[in-house]
């Protein structure tokens, strides 16, 4: 059941990124019905339900590309209800906290979708929340502090969306520092890149609209002042790998 599973899932994951959603579809149910009968066969282990966790992500993600919003909501919402359980069991157990904020963010970007900023953003801070624990127990885990990028960049674009431009311009701000600390690993990533260049880009945007709100108030020397910034920002982009 758990190779079984565990194949099916990765062809429908693999089948989704080409595209072939119904394929993908099937073949995701198929490892969460494998999943479902391990469980059920061990209902005390903790992996199998690990990997129902996993595969009601993912089906999420299918459900969502699919323009299917609220059975993919529901699934990532079992997703984090496994994870909950599991983590009341062993707190501390990383693996499980990192699937846990992944689970966050793609909540709150479904969210951020359907235009709910409000709630997008109490989400982002949630799973920031998380990644900032678990990189506060190793920094250097790149994978994570790349999640907690994409959180902070996610996060910024949910704020400008609630029209909370100042707090919004503080969660690219730190998106990009973090990135900027963490250069030699972010580069060796598509994604993070990605992330670090759409946090330089929110911040442009932002910083561009306080310089012309400012313009617009008289104060030249702020105006002044906030595009060079600005002008920072979209060289700081320029110099991004392609």
């Amino acid at each position: 059941m758990a190779a079984y599973g565990a194949t099916a899932q990765n062809l429908g994951q693999v089948s989704r990124r080409l595209g072939r959603l119904d394929r993908a579809g099937e073949l995701l149910r198929l490892a969460e019905g494998a999943y479902r009968q391990w469980i059920a066969a061990e209902p005390d282990s903790a992996t199998p339900k690990e990997r129902l966790a996993l595969v009601r992500g993912s089906i999420g993600q299918h459900l969502a590309a699919s323009g299917k919003l609220n059975e993919a909501a529901q699934a990532y919402a079992d997703k984090l209800e496994i994870l909950r359980d599991l983590l009341r069991q062993d707190p501390q157990h990383t693996r499980r906290q990192a699937d846990y904020a992944l689970g966050l963010s793609y909540v709150g970007e479904l969210q951020t979708r359907q235009s709910n900023f409000v709630a997008a953003v109490a989400t982002f801070d949630e799973g920031i929340k998380v990644c900032d624990q678990l990189v506060a127990r190793d920094s250097a885990n790149g994978e994570w502090q790349m999640w907690l990028v994409t959180q902070l960049s996610d996060r910024g674009t949910a704020l400008r969306g609630a029209a909370r431009s100042s707090e919004a311009l503080e969660s690219f701000r730190r998106a990009w520092e973090v990135s900027e600390a963490h250069a030699d690993a972010a580069r060796q990533s598509p994604d993070w890149i990605a992330n670090w260049r759409r946090a330089l880009e929110g911040g442009e945007q932002l910083v561009r609209e306080l310089a012309a709100q400012a313009t617009a108030a008289g104060k030249t020397a702020e105006a002044s002042e906030r595009e060079r910034i600005a002008g920072e920002l979209q060289a700081k982009q320029r110099a991004l790998p392609k």
